[in-house]
This record gives C-alpha cells, structure tokens and sequence, in this order.
C-alpha cells in the first residue's frame, strides 16, 4: 500500500490555464537516458481513471518522452507514475504533467509531457534513477571517473 504523504493536488480551476500555456522555448534540463515503465491518464474530475502504460527511455527533472500507441491531444493534463525497470520494488515517481507535443506517425510513437507538479521526493528519485543511468552508461563507454 502506498502512502499519502507526497500526494500531489492541482485544482481542477487551473487546468485550462495550464494547458493553454506555452510551452518554453527551451528546456530547463538536458534530457538523459532512463529505463521507465509509464503509466498515464488524463487528469479529469469527471473522467473514468482508466490507466494506459507506456515507456520512457528519455527523461530529465522536467519531463520525459513517453512511448506509446495512442499519445493523448496536446494540452491534455495528465497524471503519470513511473516505474525503474531495474529497482525493481521501489516506489514510482508520480506526478502531473502536461502534453506539449506529440509524435503520430513516426516510431516511435508517443508524446512528451512537461512536468508540473512532482513531490520534493519524487524528484529526488527521479533525478536518482537519471544519475544512475548516466554513470552506467559512461563506465559501458570507458569514460567512468
């Protein structure tokens, strides 16, 4: 069972008004490497929860790339977790993010979401997970410190 104590709230009021946001011109984070399992729906009151899964292989602290068949519209709030397919048993990262773009008709197919709304300690794991990834792939190429 899991605990309530990072549990993540964005009033519904603020929803349009995320959504319709543009997004930045450029991203705050360089995007790395990352092995997740992402399951995602759309963040509506009225809405069924119905959860979709997909994959990321390319992540950072402020959003990812989600590979799936059916990516959701542009401007769709969505609640994700995330899961390390390495760690496995750890607790996911869970948030909120919006679709900024996504990709239809070329592989992979899919979307990325900005993230809006993370818990300190979600984030602390998401950037643990990526810094992780990033050190195995630099011993993989010899470069290790």
């Amino acid at each position: 069972m899991t605990s309530n104590a990072h549990a993540l709230t964005l009033h519904p009021a603020t929803l349009p008004e995320v959504a319709a946001a543009a997004p930045a011109e450029r991203r705050a984070a360089r995007r790395r490497g990352a092995r997740l399992v992402v399951h995602f729906a759309p963040l509506r009151p009225q809405a069924a929860q119905r959860l979709q899964a997909g994959r990321s292989e390319d992540a950072s602290s402020g959003g990812l790339f989600v590979a799936t068949h059916r990516p959701p519209p542009r401007r769709t709030v969505v609640r994700f977790e995330a899961f390390h397919e390495v760690a496995a048993g750890e607790e996911p990262v869970r948030g909120v993010g919006v679709v900024r773009w996504r990709r239809r008709w070329r592989r992979p197919r899919g979307f990325g979401v900005e993230i809006l709304r993370i818990s300190v300690a979600d984030g602390e794991r998401l950037e643990r997970w990526l810094q992780e990834r990033d050190e195995a792939a630099a011993e993989t190429a010899g470069g290790a410190p």
